[in-house]
């Protein structure tokens, strides 16, 4: 390497090395990366289909965003020195750009595969086209949200192997499932994005954590305060370690009222201690008050459910579709979520619904969840008594009301079957991992 800054860090000028070598330095320094499942087609309208992981949003006023093709052998003004992507996007100006969710990923990773225009992607890969409205290429069904767009410029950083090429285009339509989309936000367990890492790692997105923006900077308010936050921060240099690293300290929002930092610590031990009296206290109560919090079970509850009855919409005499459900939160080391729907009034108990490994942060389910063994926020389906996957409504004979009987389970692990795998096989998977369970019946008769 080129030369040390101290403290073992490393010094490197890009001319001084080969482009393959930086290309591996920038993808293992910029982590993680979305994924732009990018569909084009050529002057003939012959569908291409290709993953681009150097990809951003860049405004909103247009609504535009940008992905970066990288010129192959050759040179830019030659067909090979650029991807089918590049040449179509040059030649029609469409383009849409595919999220990849983790349930897509694999078959996104085949697109990547070097072929001639000839091969078309989408039957390459297995993955749906379905008409755009507003641009020509295709959409792909899986996707769960897709921008149709429309070429506002190409910008090449090079002519050379390895450079670049900035394909900002403006977005025309947006399509979102309709369960991840409430006031313009997108749940972001259900969208269940992947990213790409350095070399052949992915990354999930099911990781997260929130940090509250702080509010506008006003310069004159002293002491570098922040407007809208419920305390002023002031920035000061840490002691030791990189010289551009700061340490923040809270302080009290007057202006003019000085605390050491000596007294503001033994205000804040002071406190602590007052804290931890009452709880001191009730420690020989600790065990049994947790031992007691295993027995609260999940509450379930349905908007779609009317005065414990099942309407007509969610049977097989109706759309057949599932009702909404929602939850209270599972506990803390829960790790998966499952669902069964069951009508015990049936000769033999009937399975109408199996769902499992549901993400433990998912609070519901929206109405008519698609039909399929993977769902878009991760969760998996299984199969019913009627010989299908996914969920079956009511369909007792004429006579009584039969009960249909909702569970939910919290599970401190994944449940290890695949999708379409029968109630029978589920549960079996889950005995031993059961924390919480909750239950809701509701009737249906003919």
């Amino acid at each position: 390497m080129d030369n040390s800054q101290g403290a073992g860090t490393l010094s490197i000028d890009p001319a001084r090395h080969q482009p393959r070598d930086i290309y591996r330095l920038m993808t293992g320094i910029i982590v993680p990366r979305p994924i732009a499942l990018v569909s084009t087609v050529d002057a003939e309208g012959n569908a291409n289909l290709a993953p681009f992981s150097f990809f951003a949003g860049v405004g909103s006023a247009p609504p535009t965003v940008l992905f970066c093709p990288v010129l192959r052998s050759g040179r830019a003004a030659e067909p090979a020195g650029r991807k089918d992507t590049l040449r179509n996007v040059e030649a029609t100006r469409e383009f849409v750009i595919n999220v990849v969710s983790e349930d897509i990923a694999a078959q996104a990773n085949t697109t990547a595969a070097e072929v001639g225009p000839e091969v078309d992607e989408f039957k390459l890969s297995g993955l749906t086209p379905v008409a755009s409205e507003a641009v020509k290429p295709p959409r792909v069904a899986q996707s769960p949200a897709q921008m149709e767009c429309k070429l506002l410029q190409v910008i090449y950083t090079g002519d050379k192997p390895a450079s670049g090429v900035i394909v900002l285009g403006e977005i025309v339509r947006f399509h979102v499932r309709q369960e991840l989309f409430e006031d313009f936000r997108v749940d972001p367990a259900g969208l269940d994005a992947v990213g790409r890492m350095a070399g052949n790692t992915w990354v999930r997105t099911r990781d997260r954590v929130e940090l509250t923006r702080p509010g506008r900077f006003e310069p004159d308010a002293g002491d570098g305060a922040i407007l809208g936050s419920s305390s002023a921060i002031r920035r000061k240099k840490a002691k030791g370690g990189l010289a551009h690293m700061h340490l923040y300290e809270p302080i009290l929002p007057f202006k003019h009222i000085h605390i050491s930092a000596g007294l503001l610590w033994r205000i804040f031990l002071l406190l602590a201690l007052l804290l931890a009296v009452p709880f001191l206290a009730s420690c020989k109560h600790h065990e049994q008050t947790i031992e007691a919090a295993s027995d609260v079970p999940l509450t379930l509850s349905s908007s779609s459910l009317r005065d414990g009855k099942v309407p007509k919409e969610f049977t097989c005499d109706g759309e057949d579709k599932s009702p909404a459900l929602t939850w209270t939160a599972p506990p803390a080391n829960a790790r998966s979520l499952a669902l069964t729907l069951t009508d015990p009034d049936a000769d033999g108990t009937f399975t109408h619904w199996v769902l499992f490994n549901l993400p433990a942060n998912t609070s519901g389910l929206p109405e008519g969840v698609p039909k399929q063994g993977q769902l878009a926020h991760g969760g998996r389906q299984g199969k019913t008594d009627f010989g299908k996957v996914g969920y079956g409504g009511p369909c007792p004979p004429a006579g009584k009301p039969h009960r249909y009987v909702f569970r939910l389970y919290a599970l401190d692990a994944e449940v290890d079957v695949p999708a379409g795998a029968p109630r029978d096989h589920v549960e079996a998977a889950m005995k031993g991992h059961v924390l919480e369970k909750g239950e809701l019946t509701a009737h249906y008769g003919r």
